[in-house]
């Protein structure tokens, strides 16, 4: 048996079998209300040739659900380009199935390296807690800045390999229904957001030190690739 905790959530991993618990049984049904108006269970891009899909549901009670285990690996910088390219495969099947006239789209919430795991050997990528603004229809930005600052904090400083994960991400993404004014916006906001929340939830001076030693750092990441993520966007 694994336990995962967070500030706000744990999970208990047991038997092949995920059980995500709540601080409130409202909190639990509007988690779950969520996840079924997913426009995404299983689907096959026909591009990746994997099946995209979210973990399944099994059995929901008052202050928990449980669901299928995730199979194969999450997502890490260590990995190889092809696993960022399939990274943006999913996503972008993802908001294809919800995406408007006004480039709106279904959001997924909480879209970050940890929660997608590939499955080679089955060919199968699936995705874990959606997050509070799963099924809020916003900018397709909002999701793949997202994903973008999740990665500026993760503990690797290969800014080569850094750039490089993120112009393969977006190369299986693809750059049509990108704005780069959004994104930045959406980039900036992200960071500061993370600093504010670290705050609000880990008080004192020395967690306090620390929130603002990932922010430095995560702005000194962007200023990094900004500008190539620009032509990349720009030019592709």
């Amino acid at each position: 048996m694994k336990i995962f905790s967070s500030d706000t959530r744990s999970v208990i991993i047991n038997h092949d079998k995920a059980y995500k618990f709540f601080n409130s049984r409202s909190e639990c049904e509007d988690e779950v209300k969520r996840l079924k108006k997913s426009p995404i269970s299983e689907v096959y891009d026909e591009i990746s040739n994997y099946k995209m899909k979210i973990v399944k549901i099994l059995e929901v009670k008052e202050y928990f659900y449980s669901m299928d285990q995730a199979k194969g690996e999450t997502l890490r910088l260590s990995q190889n380009n092809k696993d960022f390219y399939l990274a943006g495969r999913w996503l972008k099947c993802f908001h294809d199935l919800s995406i408007n006239c006004n480039n709106k789209v279904f959001l997924f919430g909480d879209f970050i390296a940890p929660h997608l795991f590939i499955d080679h050997e089955s060919k199968i990528i699936s995705t874990i807690d959606p997050g509070c603004d799963f099924g809020v229809i916003g900018e397709v930005e909002t999701n793949i800045s997202r994903f973008i600052v999740g990665l500026f904090y993760m503990k690797n400083f290969n800014l080569r390999k850094l750039n490089k994960n993120i112009n393969y991400f977006f190369e299986g993404y693809g750059t049509k229904n990108i704005n780069f004014t959004n994104l930045d916006k959406f980039i900036k906001y992200r960071i500061l957001r993370n600093f504010n929340k670290t705050n609000k939830l880990k008080t004192g001076i020395k967690n306090y030190i620390f929130a603002l030693i990932y922010l430095v750092i995560a702005n000194f990441k962007y200023l990094f690739i900004k500008r190539k993520l620009n032509n990349f966007i720009k030019f592709t």
